[in-house]
């Protein structure tokens, strides 16, 4: 969703789409449709543009900006 953070690492059409919230089951819906409409091979770009995107995004690298920002807020808040 563009509530999530998905709609920073989403290319809408090329890896992915992106709904406005979760609650929005319409656009959801087109979404889907639309995507089942595509040709196979549209798809299958579509799907290997994904687990690109997928391998670079590595848990530890999200924990470690987590727990930097946590860092950095905590001595800014001990600064204070």
């Amino acid at each position: 969703t563009a509530t999530a953070g998905g709609a920073d690492i989403i290319e809408v059409g090329r890896n992915g789409y992106v709904i406005p919230d979760a609650w929005a089951v319409d656009a959801l819906a087109e979404s889907i449709d639309h995507h089942l409409g595509l040709p196979v091979e549209t798809r299958e770009a579509m799907s290997e543009d994904c687990w690109r995107i997928a391998s670079r995004l590595r848990v530890e690298d999200n924990a470690k900006q987590v727990a930097d920002v946590f860092q950095e807020v905590l001595l800014e808040k001990n600064a204070a």
